[in-house]
């Protein structure tokens, strides 16, 4: 035998009920909704915060950049002033010979014996020219040290002018003059020899 179960409640009591547990689980499901969309909105609102700030920094980061840029204009200014003053400096040497190679060509063929007094300069157009005076013990002296200036390859023709002993000196010695030639067939370059 089957038992029945008859509620002596009445009709409106449990549909009031039943509206009543679904308001509450309604209730509930907002409930849980509206946390989830201020948790989703609190994240979110974290995560657009890091751009953000990564922004910022690299702006920052630009804006310093962009002042030591500014700051180091001025070498910018200078180097160009530095190239017309090297283009200029090369302008008015470069017809002129090294002259420190020439006057150590000239003085390495010294021999013994015999000792510079002047050297006097003449810069022409395709060629310089030494006109050099001095003394020596003998003319063989003299005649050695032509022989020795034919020999260096800077020098192009090296003539004696003028050769006499002096009289009256205890010493004997020999004055003497000479012309040395040295054609230009190398111009003087300055800047290239500071690069090296």
């Amino acid at each position: 035998m089957r038992l029945k179960l008859i509620s002596l409640l009445p009709t409106e009591y449990k549909k009031s009920k039943k509206t009543n547990r679904r308001t509450e689980l309604a209730m509930v499901i907002l409930g849980v909704i509206l946390l989830v969309t201020i948790f989703s909105y609190g994240i979110v609102k974290i995560m657009a915060t890091i751009p953000e700030e990564e922004l910022r920094t690299l702006k920052i980061e630009n804006d310093n950049i962009i002042k030591d840029i500014e700051a180091l204009a001025y070498l910018e200014e200078l180097e160009t002033n530095v190239q017309k003053e090297s283009s200029l400096a090369q302008g008015i040497v470069q017809n002129q010979p090294d002259w420190v190679v020439l006057f150590a060509a000239i003085g390495s063929s010294v021999p013994e014996g015999l000792q510079i007094s002047q050297i006097s300069t003449a810069n022409e157009e395709k060629s310089v020219r030494f006109a050099i005076r001095g003394s020596a013990s003998t003319y063989d002296a003299i005649a050695l040290w032509l022989e020795k200036m034919k020999e260096v390859q800077e020098i192009s023709e090296a003539v004696l002018t003028n050769a006499q002993s002096s009289p009256g000196n205890e010493k004997n010695t020999v004055s003497f003059q000479m012309i040395v030639t040295v054609f230009k067939d190398r111009p003087f370059k300055l800047f290239e020899e500071a690069k090296e």
